[in-house]
């Protein structure tokens, strides 16, 4: 059977420790640390069948993440665009166990009519020992929703993104010793997965502004179209280290992919075809017509 999404993980925090894991804007942590903190959140997790997380580019929403995945509890990814009234009801139908934010976003919780606690991936952290997930055990509730109207709740299990992984895993290069750039928020699945993937492959996750991981030599790139053109646009390059462009959303005309081609020469252009539903159904490569 193939390994779920927190079994990767946690194999390449006993195969090499001292490697880093994530950086972000305000820490930088190794893969050994970082297991100890998913180990020791998911402990304060037990017992719960769902726990709704608003992540944002820091170390603490992927710990809070893995946690949940290794614990076989259901994340509920809640987003930054969600209106009040979208916010309350997602929470009255996914009734989750607890909301976990980092501290810089309660206040935006508030805003949005949540009154009850918010804890941070730190404070949920115990001491013992989590129940470990199953395949058919649920994995995530993502949210569809416009600007306005009823959000619209899809589940995903264990088995369906272990199986997503190993298609990642044949598809794209990337492995102990790259550096894999997830510039977006990590509310968007897109990078949530991207951040993810890296981890369970042993490279290390750099969660900060683009141009930040380009200077340092990033290897991997998930992008959008509004990324790319940052990067385009940003004067930096050209960056001979990235070797794949990962990229969702709106598909990028031809003429965005030779000025992105023209700042990261040797990279492979890939463009995911797909829905947060089903992960990416279908790829392509290359600078399309």
């Amino acid at each position: 059977m193939t390994e779920l999404l927190a079994e990767r993980v946690a194999r390449r925090a006993a195969e090499n420790p001292e490697t880093t894991a994530v950086v972000s804007a305000r820490e930088t942590v190794d893969y050994g640390r970082f297991w100890s903190r998913v180990t020791r959140t998911a402990a304060g997790l037990d017992g719960m069948n769902r726990v709704a997380v608003l992540p944002t580019s820091d170390v603490g929403s992927l710990v809070a993440v893995t946690a949940a995945m290794h614990a076989g509890v259901s994340v509920v990814l809640l987003h930054r665009h969600l209106l009040p009234a979208q916010l309350t009801r997602v929470l009255e139908l996914s009734k989750p166990g607890a909301v976990v934010a980092a501290s810089h976003q309660h206040a935006r919780l508030r805003r949005l009519g949540f009154d009850g606690t918010v804890e941070t991936a730190e404070s949920l952290e115990s001491d013992g020992a989590a129940d470990r997930a199953r395949p058919d055990t649920e994995l995530l509730v993502g949210i569809t929703s416009g600007t306005t109207g009823e959000p619209k709740l899809f589940v995903r299990n264990q088995r369906s993104w272990a199986t997503t992984l190993d298609r990642s895993d044949a598809t794209f290069d990337i492995g102990r010793g790259d550096r894999v750039a997830v510039p977006g928020v990590l509310d968007h699945t897109h990078f949530l997965y991207g951040a993810l993937h890296g981890l369970t492959r042993g490279a290390t996750v750099d969660l900060r502004p683009v141009a930040h991981s380009l200077r340092d030599a990033a290897t991997h790139l998930y992008s959008v179209p509004t990324i790319a053109w940052d990067v385009v646009r940003s004067g930096i390059g050209p960056v001979g280290s990235v070797r794949e462009v990962l990229s969702s959303a709106a598909r990028w005309p031809r003429t965005g992919r030779q000025a992105l081609q023209e700042v990261l020469p040797n990279a492979s252009l890939v463009h995911f075809y797909g829905a947060s539903e089903l992960s990416f159904v279908s790829f392509d490569r290359g600078l399309g017509a």
